[in-house]
């Protein structure tokens, strides 16, 4: 696997097409590689975390080559774990929104807060913002204060 992302490191400044192109001449050999070796830790204990990801990883195996085709797709979701782990810390300390309406207030303010940072914007410039301004934006064009179209005021640039 280290050889996967030292390959992934070394394509990380080109064009998704090239990235694509050197996927396919060293990572298609190292994939090879690791599906060869599977086989020869099978006797793993099953309930152990080496039998586990084996297991894992035979019941999947399509999938975790598929990024090769595509030189826009990350090696993994490392970004989107990270991105959701607030939540899911969270999970438990939220399991009380007191209405059914109130979890779906927090959901929404949390996937706009997601957004935010997505978008690569500050969120306390963001929200404080959107919370100065949306009394009198018109109710028409409240998309215009969504994340990956705001354009902040003066005051918060």
């Amino acid at each position: 696997m280290g050889a996967l992302y030292a390959i992934e490191r070394e394509g990380e400044h080109l064009s998704h097409e090239e990235r694509g192109d050197l996927r396919r001449r060293k990572s298609v050999l190292q994939l090879s590689k690791i599906q060869a070796s599977r086989g020869a830790h099978s006797d793993s204990v099953p309930k152990s975390p080496l039998g586990k990801a084996i297991a894992f990883t035979l019941d999947r195996w399509p999938c975790p080559a598929r990024y090769i085709d595509e030189g826009s797709m990350p090696i993994d979701n490392n970004a989107i774990e990270r991105s959701i782990r607030p939540i899911a810390v969270g999970r438990k300390n939220w399991l009380f929104a007191g209405s059914p309406r109130g979890g779906h207030a927090a959901a929404t303010f949390f996937t706009l807060l997601e957004s935010c940072r997505r978008s690569g914007h500050n969120t306390f410039k963001y929200v404080s913002d959107i919370l100065a301004r949306i009394a009198q934006h018109p109710v028409d064009q409240l998309d215009q204060l969504l994340p990956d179209r705001w354009q902040p005021t003066l005051r918060t640039a």
